[in-house]
């Protein structure tokens, strides 16, 4: 294959096997053997292939050009393994999050609720039927289509909640614009500032002035 010129060192330490280890305040590194004293925890162990190349390429230093192949390949594996343990560290995050988000707490990393626009009503019970709500699809449905579907389905769910608020807002509106309710508001207040008038006029010897449903007609 090669003349055995270059260094013998060279494929020795491209071959050498690697550990990867990650931790949660950092991405998933690879490590020579023995470049440090200690290891982290959640150490993995990457394979040792230097038998299984030596074997495959033979004895003789192998060219340059299969070093050059070997070694992109080998910085494509340290990169899928360094991508295996971030992944495998998020999915036991996401876990501990849905446990916190089920027992109605906002987990670390996650923004909490807060109403967009705050009224006395948002206070009042639920009516039974929105007590329940049912998503489903079909099992043809790729997980691309299913979080699509549910963002929809999410977005309709608060316009139904909206709708019904504001219902509740009108109800509540109805009664305070009502005219009666104007005019016993109108009334109350001429009547108060009536008395004060009377009170003075009598003191003066003047006279009263008309009640006050004389001095108010809608």
């Amino acid at each position: 294959m090669g003349d055995g010129s270059g260094p013998a060192s060279s494929v020795h330490g491209l071959l050498e096997p690697f550990e990867t280890f990650s931790d949660d305040d950092g991405p998933s590194r690879k490590r020579g053997i023995g470049a440090m004293s200690s290891i982290p925890p959640k150490t993995m162990k990457g394979p040792d292939l230097r038998a299984a190349i030596r074997n495959a390429l033979g004895p003789e230093e192998p060219p340059a050009d299969i070093l050059k192949f070997i070694s992109a390949e080998s910085d494509k594996l340290a990169a899928k393994v360094s991508r295996s343990l971030n992944l495998h560290t998020k999915i036991a995050k996401s876990k501990q999050q849905i446990e916190e988000l089920a027992q109605g707490r906002s987990p670390a990393g996650v923004k909490p609720f807060k109403a967009q626009v705050e009224i006395s009503e948002l206070d009042n019970p639920v009516p039974p039927e929105l007590c329940s709500w049912s998503f489903t699809v079909s099992s043809e449905t790729t997980f691309r289509q299913l979080k699509e579907r549910l963002h929809y389905w999410l977005l309709g769910v608060s316009k139904r909640i909206d709708i019904e608020l504001m219902n509740l807002q009108v109800g509540n509106l109805r009664n305070e614009i009502a005219l009666d309710t104007f005019v016993s508001v109108v009334s109350a207040r001429v009547t108060s500032k009536s008395t004060i008038v009377n009170d003075l006029m009598t003191q003066l010897g003047l006279g009263v002035s008309g009640a006050p449903e004389e001095q108010i007609a809608i």
